[in-house]
């Protein structure tokens, strides 16, 4: 290839690369900032089930509902505006206990307890909190199974035959 061929498609990609770069900042800032918190909600279960658990919130006064279903679809992420109040909380299914609600969050995020439930107030936008409704079914509770108590005994059986053997060893020398 001669120079002036190569000229043109160093040129041709320079454009190009310049076009692409304008257009992403020109569609970014035309978008604008994010002005959300986002609120993630999981749903842990002991044992692990395929009950529904339905899910109320609030936002500033409009309800809705989501439903989790643990582990397969253990997840809901809610995202609003700041400064509203956003309040969910879990219709617990019969049978089940909420045993516990673990919640983190960024600063901008003030998380407050309601019965079944956790009450957020978004502050800061582009925040995150997070929080874990832990379930348990006492009916359903996993028991040891034979295996766990049959490895238990085979610890045992060993280490004692361990010992009669060492001890045997042992005795022999000595004679």
């Amino acid at each position: 290839m001669n120079i002036a061929a190569n000229f043109k498609i160093a040129f041709i990609t320079a454009l190009i690369i310049i076009g692409s770069v304008f257009f992403t900042q020109t569609s970014a800032n035309a978008e604008g900032p994010v002005e959300t918190c986002l609120i993630q909600t999981e749903l842990l279960t002991n044992p692990g089930s395929d009950t529904d658990f339905v899910f109320d919130f609030d936002a500033d006064g409009t309800p809705g509902q989501f439903t989790l279903t643990s582990p397969e679809n253990r997840f809901q992420d809610i995202q609003t505006f700041q400064d509203v109040i956003l309040t969910i909380t879990e219709q617990v299914p019969e049978g089940w206990e909420l045993q516990n609600i673990r919640c983190e969050g960024d600063e901008g995020i003030i998380i407050t307890e309601v019965e079944n439930g956790r009450r957020f107030e978004c502050r800061t936008t582009g925040t995150v909190a997070t929080c874990v409704f832990e379930n348990v079914n006492p009916n359903l509770v996993a028991i040891p199974t034979l295996s766990t108590w049959g490895l238990g005994a085979a610890v045992v059986v060993l280490i004692l035959a361990s010992i009669y053997f060492l001890r045997r060893r042992a005795s022999a020398k000595a004679a």
